[in-house]
């Protein structure tokens, strides 16, 4: 399992806290529109101290968001999103240059859950994306688990196959951290965190709520997630 910067698990904190009935459940009320999760404010605060250089560094950002809704049973992974963006010439203190709305990381109708890790990298081999890692290694245990996992998830959403939703989306982030380790010059596993459908809402609005960021040792981020109409574009 992967050791994270940032962890946020409100998902798994509230799937056991025995005092919550319905977990798992559908919402008395559908959301009315898909859904974006958008990453803002991505920074290290010291580049020096976590990839050993000075002066810019050539970064990547790999997201991989997990939901509960399986798209395509005859796809078991498009119960996840991974995305990789690029960044030249980071320095301390320098916020990485998304675009107004933010980098777009998930886009559509979730189900259950949704779990999300972030990593950033070194790119200085310029390595495949997160999307091509996992597709070679599809026949891995780790991806084979998951997708049936899900499968399970697909048949029914009770609060035990949720809460086992969860491990392995869980696990999903953490074989994606090892992958872009092996692939890259060093790896920082920045943040993981989950939250439920019910009664959470997947986390709707602002995260944190404060209008502040996400910061332990020198890495910090803040995302939204909001009901939207079309996807915006993002820049690469």
């Amino acid at each position: 399992m992967a050791d994270w910067v940032i962890s946020d698990d409100q998902g798994v904190a509230a799937l056991d806290d025995a005092r919550l009935v319905g977990v798992g459940e559908p919402p008395p009320e559908p959301l009315p529109a898909p859904i974006a999760l958008r990453l803002h404010d991505i920074v290290v605060h010291d580049n020096k101290k976590w990839f050993n250089l000075f002066g810019g560094a050539e970064v990547r950002v790999d997201v991989l968001v997990v939901q509960g809704n399986l798209l395509d049973e005859q796809n078991a992974t498009s119960f996840y999103t991974p995305t990789t963006h690029r960044f030249g010439d980071v320095r301390d203190e320098t916020t990485l240059p998304l675009d107004e709305g933010g980098l777009l990381a998930f886009y559509g109708w979730p189900k259950h859950f949704l779990d999300m890790s972030v990593m950033v990298s070194r790119d200085t081999d310029r390595a495949d994306d997160l999307a091509v890692l996992l597709s070679q290694a599809a026949s891995s245990p780790e991806l084979k688990a998951s997708v049936d996992t899900a499968l399970q998830l697909a048949a029914g959403g009770g609060a035990l196959i949720v809460r086992n939703a969860l491990e392995a989306a869980a696990v999903l982030g953490g074989f994606a951290y090892k992958l872009l380790r092996q692939v890259s010059g060093n790896t920082i596993g920045v943040y993981h965190g989950n939250r439920l459908e019910f009664p959470q809402q997947f986390g709707l609005g602002q995260n944190p709520p404060d209008g502040g960021a996400y910061r332990q040792q020198d890495m910090s981020l803040r995302f939204d997630v909001m009901l939207a109409g079309a996807p915006a574009a993002t820049t690469p």
